[in-house]
Formats: structure tokens, sequence, C-alpha cells
């Protein structure tokens, strides 16, 4: 096939293929950076100057490409793009695939060398055959045995396959295989991961019962099995701003907008990111933001298009006077298709469940907690970068000073008390350095240096069944709420099941019915 180089063209086809092909995987130079899947990514291809520049973005993490030029293959398209600021070009490779790709020859290969790893750095722990099966997962999961005991060893090649699951699988195949007798209490854990994830793991590891006996080691595909570097906050740090920054002042073509937004979808509210850019927003989804950087120079508003595909990609275009009808599709159904009494099988009504979930939080803060202080709630304070993370957080205090912590989560998900860990490390570092104080938050209120309160918030009947087996892993050092919410929360959220650190320890619910 020839090389394309028209920058027009190359948009087109890139365009073409990204909203045709529902799953794709990025390939740059043999690392697999991000997937783009539905209701999980996005994308967007702008012709600025002569030049196609081509951002796509997901749950794993974000990348901006200059593209020079494209060869079409079958159901894959290859790239020849450039790092922005850079000059020299490099092979990027978008490819086709299904929901369920096929890898298993790159997984097959990467257990026959994680194997013959185990039984050279390892000795004399030996691989064997366990009667319960593992989770299904991503990940490897082994049981160990040597003259000290049994061990358990889960292990990925890549922080996008499985990373944010595998210490969640390994938990929990643990405790199935100790409720069947094949290993003892006190047993040793083995977690093999990319370097890059080494440092979170180990964060997450600090708040389980079990820390003391769990060790983390990194993948290298050069070098195999390798000790992790020394860990400290230094790969952790989040990032504390301001929490009241100066906005910027809306575009001129806000105006217009704003009153076709009010005539079309009245239930649309208008806000600022965190970076102060103005946004419309239809219960938590964004669909129409102001530009930065290189969109920019294009137009000074962009909308999510909705009105082609099948709406579950978010996909931004400049608002010109060309793009206007598609605007006022994509408006209207995301109107008729995102409300509380529309269809739950459309796919706008299932689009950022998250997002829905916050907004409604926001709103209904005594009920999730009645000690809290309804005029603080901040969203992702803390805010720091990880890929898979799909949790809303928000931080918010009670009357006595005492930090809360809100986790939500719309669909099910095991890993969430491991997720929900990530935050409350940093939120009880920053508390303890008295950064929130020093920040402005929380004006005119003395915090309490008492451990910050964890409340996991999900719909009681969308829980996973591994939940409860992960919640009690945690350190009862943690204090921790469980709510759960009625089904039909988008109509009217009501808390159904309230539990507290003690209730989950022994397994009792106290239903607020």
């Amino acid at each position: 096939m020839r090389w394309v180089r028209d920058p027009e063209e190359v948009a087109r086809k890139i365009e073409a293929f990204l909203a045709t092909e529902a799953h794709v995987r990025v390939v740059e130079q043999d690392r697999v950076p991000l997937t783009l899947a539905p209701q999980r990514a996005g994308f967007s291809v702008l012709v600025e100057q002569g030049k196609t520049v081509l951002h796509l973005w997901s749950a794993e993490a974000s990348l901006l490409r200059r593209v020079v030029e494209l060869r079409e293959e079958r159901r894959a398209l290859h790239l020849t793009a450039l790092r922005l600021g850079q000059n020299r070009p490099a092979p990027l490779r978008l490819e086709a695939t299904t929901a369920r790709a096929d890898r298993w020859p790159q997984r097959h290969v990467f257990r026959q060398r994680l194997l013959a790893a185990i039984e050279t750095v390892w000795r004399p722990w030996r691989v064997v055959p366990a009667q319960v099966r593992a989770p299904r997962s991503q990940a490897e999961l082994l049981l160990l045995h040597s003259r000290f005991g049994h061990c358990l060893c889960a292990a990925v090649r890549e922080s996008t396959s499985g990373g944010e699951s595998v210490l969640a699988d390994l938990l929990l195949w643990s405790r199935w295989l100790r409720e069947a007798g094949e290993i003892e209490d006190g047993h040793s854990f083995r977690l093999v991961v990319p370097s890059s994830a080494a440092a979170l793991q180990q964060l997450r590891i600090a708040g389980l019962r079990a820390a003391a006996r769990i060790s983390v080691f990194v993948w290298d595909e050069q070098r195999g099995l390798r000790p992790p570097p020394p860990w400290d906050w230094g790969n952790l740090q989040s990032r504390l701003r301001s929490p009241a920054g100066l906005p910027l002042e809306p575009p001129a073509a806000w105006q217009e907008a704003s009153e076709l937004i009010t005539r079309e979808c009245p239930a649309a509210e208008r806000a600022q990111d965190a970076d102060g850019r103005w946004c419309f927003r239809l219960h938590g989804l964004t669909f129409l933001r102001q530009t930065a950087g290189t969109e920019a120079w294009q137009a000074p508003l962009a909308f999510a298009d909705f009105a082609s595909g099948d709406g579950r990609r978010a996909r931004f275009r400049p608002l010109l006077p060309g793009t206007e009808a598609a605007f006022l599709s994509s408006l209207r159904r995301l109107a008729r298709e995102r409300n509380a009494s529309g269809d739950p099988s459309a796919p706008l009504f299932q689009l950022q469940p998250e997002a829905w979930l916050e907004e409604l939080a926001r709103g209904h803060l005594p009920q999730l907690d009645p000690l809290c202080d309804e005029r603080f709630l901040y969203r992702q304070v803390p805010s720091f970068s990880q890929p898979g993370r799909d949790v809303i957080d928000l931080l918010a205090a009670r009357r006595d000073g005492r930090l809360c912590l809100f986790e939500l989560k719309a669909s099910e998900a095991a890993p969430l008390p491991l997720q929900a860990l990530d935050y409350w490390q940093r939120v009880r570092r920053h508390l303890a350095a008295g950064d929130f104080t020093r920040h402005g938050y929380f004006p005119g209120l003395e915090l309490s240096p008492a451990p910050p309160v964890l409340v996991l918030v999900t719909p009681a009947l969308r829980r996973h069944t591994g939940f409860s087996e992960l919640l009690a892993e945690l350190t009862p050092e943690i204090p921790i709420v469980v709510l759960g919410l009625n089904e039909r929360w988008r109509s009217e959220l009501r808390v159904v099941e309230r539990q507290t650190t003690e209730a989950s320890a022994r397994g009792d619910t106290v239903s607020a019915l």
C-alpha cells in the first residue's frame, strides 16, 4: 500500500478508522501505551497550519503526536509520527482488535520466561499445581512451594495488562485456597509488575493487613526478575493545587452557544474544569468545552459529537459554522438519551456513570454522611495520574474537623477497596504535613489529625462478589463506611445499606430501609 502524506487525507483516514473500529490497540516502539475502547477512550484529529495532530486518550494514558505520513494495512494503520517538540519521527501503529483480543501467544512466551526465571532466581521455590482454580485474570497466578511453606505469586509484564487488578486477584485467590484447605494462614506473597507500577503497588500493600508478607519484584524484559528500586514518596508525588484559581473569561462565542443549550437541553449546567476553562455538562458528562493550546487555533469551543457512530466515544470537534448542524443534532440526542427517565439501554444513558453519580452525590452530601460540613466538597484533591483509574474521588470534612473521603463507583469493581487505598494514603500524608490548611482548603475549620474516614459508595446490587473479601484485607487503621445505593439512583438517590468498619469486619449489614 502507498504512503499518504497529504495532511487532510491523513486526518480523514485516521478519523474514519477510529470512528469505525470499536477497539483499537496503539503500539509505539514495541510498547502498548494505551488501548481505545467504548466508554473509556476518545480521540481528536486536527489539521493545523498544514500539520496533522492526533490526540488519543483512555483510562490508562494520553498520547499526542504529529502524524507525518500514513499507510493503510488490513484492519490497521501504520503511521510515522513525531512527539511534539521533537524532530525525529518514529513508527506508530493503530491495530483494530476485539474486546477479547487474542493475547495468548505473547502471554505464553511471558509465562515460559517467568517460570524459567523463578526456577533460577527464586530457588528453592518451585511451582506446584493448585486444586482451586485461580480467578479469571490477565495476570499469571502461580502457587509456589518450598521447605518454608507456600507462596502465592501474581505477575504481569505490562501495566496496561491486568496491572489494575493484579493485587486484587492475588488476594482473592489466597482466600479461596485457604477456605479449601490447600494452604494455611501466614503464607507469603510475591507480586511481579513492570517498574512503572512497582511504587503504586507498594503504596497499596502498605494499607493491607498482610503487608509484611507481600514482596514486590520488577519484571524487566531484558533482565527478567529484578528487585524493585527503593520505594519513596517521590515516585508517587501528588499535587495539591489551590482550591480557587483565577477563572478564565468565557470566549465571545460562549453566549450564543449558551442560549442554544438552554433552549435544547435545559438540564445542562455550566461549570469550570480544574484549569478554570468553561464547559457545559449534562449529569457529569462534558459535551462542550473551551479549547486551549493547539485546539484553540482552530476554534474557541469544541463539542462532543454524539450524533455520529454509536455515541459511546467522546469525539470532540471544533464548533465552527460548518459544524453547527452536527452540534445541534448531538445536543438533541444527548437531551433525549441522558436523563433519568430515558432508556437505560441508550448509549448516552450508560456513558460515564461515575460522573453522573458524582453530580448526585454533591447534592446529597447530608444523606451520604450527616456529619459532613456542606460548605466543603472538593473533587480529586490531591490530584494525581494513575493508569486505569475510573473512580471518582471526593474530599469533605465533618463538622468536628475530621476528613472524609468518598470513593464513588457506579459499576461492578472488585478492586475498589484497593483503589481507595491510593487516595487515602495521599490524603493522610498531606493532612500530616499541614498542606490542606496551608493551601487554603476548609477555611475556618480546624482539621483533626485523626485518620481520614474512607467512604465507599456503590449501588448495593452491583457490588462485585469479591468486594467484601477485599474490604476485609484492609488494615484496621483505616476507618471505613460502606454505602449501598438503590438500583434506580439516577431517578432518586437513596442509601439502602450502611456498614461501618466494625460491622464490615463481622460481615453484618446495617440496612437503611
